[in-house]
């Protein structure tokens, strides 16, 4: 099922290539800030539930 998605994504996606990049890019940086955005509001939220 997902072979064939991509499949039918790759023309679409060579097309769009020069965009492909720096969006990634983007999303790499903002998942690793979210990431520790997120373990330090749930660190702060266990914390919090045992005091």
């Amino acid at each position: 099922m997902y072979a064939e998605t991509a499949y039918h994504l790759h023309p679409f996606l060579e097309y769009f290539e020069h965009l492909t990049y720096p969006f990634l890019g983007f999303i790499g940086t903002f998942l690793s800030w979210f990431l520790m955005a997120y373990f330090f509001t749930a660190y702060l939220g266990v914390v919090k539930q045992k005091t």
